[in-house]
C-alpha cells in the first residue's frame, strides 16, 4: 500500500509578507504559519501576484493536490486539470503494479511535482514529476524478469506522456553515510548533482512567450513545488 507523508515547506514558514500584499493574502499566509505551528501541514496559498506556490519545497498528500489544484474552486473552469490529475494516479498505480511483479515495493521513494500544474495556470498541458528512485534497489533488479515495464516508467519520457499526461524527469538515490565528508563514489556525485539540479530547476520560472536558451536572468528561483513521499 502506498503511504503518503505530510510535512512543512520551511522556507516558506520563515518568509515574511512584503509591503503591498491584500489583507486576504496576509491573513491566508497567517493562518498556514499558524496551522504549521501546531503541527500541522497544508499547501501554502499561491502568490497573487505570480500565480505560483511561495519559493520552497512543501510535501503534501496526494488528496492535499487534488483539493487545491483539482477541486478548488479556482479551477472551476479548467478543461484539463481533472483528466490530468487521473493520469497522475494510473502512473502512480502502475508502478505499484510493476513493483509487485518484481518482488520490489520501494524502488519508487517519491515523487516532486512542479511544472504548469502547481501554479494558477487553469489548463495544465501534463503533469512535470521527478520521480525519486532507489538507486541500490534499481540496481538489484538489473537483469531480472519484469524490469523493463518498470524502466519505461522514468526512461522513456515520450511513451509516459502518451499514457499518463506526466512527464518524468528522474533522479536515483544513493544512501550516503556523510554528505560533508568530502569523498564520494561516482553514483553518489551524480545523485547530488541531479538532485540539486531538479531543485533548482523546478524552482525557476520560465519567461513568457516562445521557447528559448536560459539566460542569466533565469537562475534564481522564482516558486515553489510538491514533494509526495510514497
Amino acid at each position: 500500500m502506498i503511504r503518503l507523508v505530510v510535512a512543512m515547506g520551511p522556507r516558506f514558514l520563515r518568509g515574511r509578507i512584503k509591503g503591498g500584499a491584500s489583507r486576504e493574502w496576509c491573513a491566508l499566509h497567517h493562518g498556514f504559519r499558524t496551522l504549521a505551528g501546531r503541527g500541522f501541514a497544508m499547501i501554502p496559498p499561491l502568490d497573487p501576484v505570480t500565480g505560483h506556490l511561495p519559493l520552497g519545497r512543501y510535501r503534501c498528500t496526494l488528496a492535499e493536490i487534488r483539493a487545491r489544484f483539482v477541486d478548488d474552486d479556482q479551477f472551476a473552469g479548467s478543461k484539463t486539470r481533472r483528466t490530468r490529475y487521473v493520469g497522475l494516479e494510473k502512473y502512480l498505480e502502475a508502478w505499484k503494479l510493476v513493483q509487485e511483479k518484481v518482488s520490489e515495493p520501494d524502488v519508487l521513494m517519491g515523487l516532486w511535482i512542479g511544472g504548469s500544474f502547481t501554479p494558477s495556470v487553469i489548463d495544465p498541458d501534463d503533469v512535470d514529476v521527478s520521480p525519486q528512485l532507489n538507486g541500490p534497489k534499481l540496481a538489484d533488479l538489473n537483469g531480472k524478469p519484469g524490469v523493463k515495464p518498470l524502466k519505461m516508467l522514468f526512461g522513456h519520457r515520450p511513451a509516459v506522456v502518451k499514457a499518463y499526461g506526466v512527464e518524468p524527469f528522474p533522479f536515483t538515490w544513493y544512501p550516503v553515510v556523510s554528505p560533508l565528508a568530502g569523498d564520494c563514489s561516482i553514483l553518489e556525485a551524480d545523485y547530488y548533482q541531479t538532485r540539486g539540479s531538479m531543485d533548482d530547476f523546478w524552482q525557476r520560472v520560465r519567461p513568457a512567450g516562445p521557447k528559448r536558451a536560459p539566460t542569466m536572468d533565469d537562475v534564481h528561483g522564482r516558486r515553489g513545488y510538491l514533494e509526495v513521499i510514497l
